[in-house]
């Protein structure tokens, strides 16, 4: 029995592939300003990977998708293509941290799409969905 609770202490620090969170919500965004189109609060620490859909209406100018850690950025992903590409990013989190998703376009009228939202790690309890 020991051994199982250390396994899930030490599980907590790499980021697995267990889907915690799924959001399959297409979210489309007509902006040159920044739009947040999720944010999760974490209930305790540990090691996420955060997995997202982007696409672009156009492939003259790229389309954005920032993450930030309590209102902190701290990376970004983007896209030329006008068909959906995966992207991943791994992430410490700590309690009460809140991880947000904002999207925006380089130009005015063209369109950025989010979807397929994924949380993946081991044991972490998450806290609510915010938006």
């Amino acid at each position: 029995m020991v051994s199982y609770y250390r396994a899930l202490s030490v599980l907590r620090y790499i980021a697995c592939d267990n889907e915690l969170i799924v959001l399959s919500k297409e979210h489309a965004v007509t902006d040159t300003h920044e739009q947040t189109v999720k944010r999760i609060k974490f209930l305790s620490d540990g090691k996420i990977k955060l997995e997202f859909e982007l696409k672009n209406s156009t492939t003259s100018y790229y389309a954005f998708a920032y993450i930030y850690r309590n209102n902190k950025y701290i990376a970004f992903k983007n896209t030329l293509s006008t068909t959906y590409e995966k992207k991943e990013l791994e992430l410490d989190v700590k309690e009460n941290d809140i991880i947000e998703i904002r999207v925006r376009h380089s130009v005015e009228g063209e369109t950025v799409y989010l979807r397929n939202l994924k949380v993946k790690g081991a044991y972490l309890p998450i806290g609510d969905v915010l938006d």
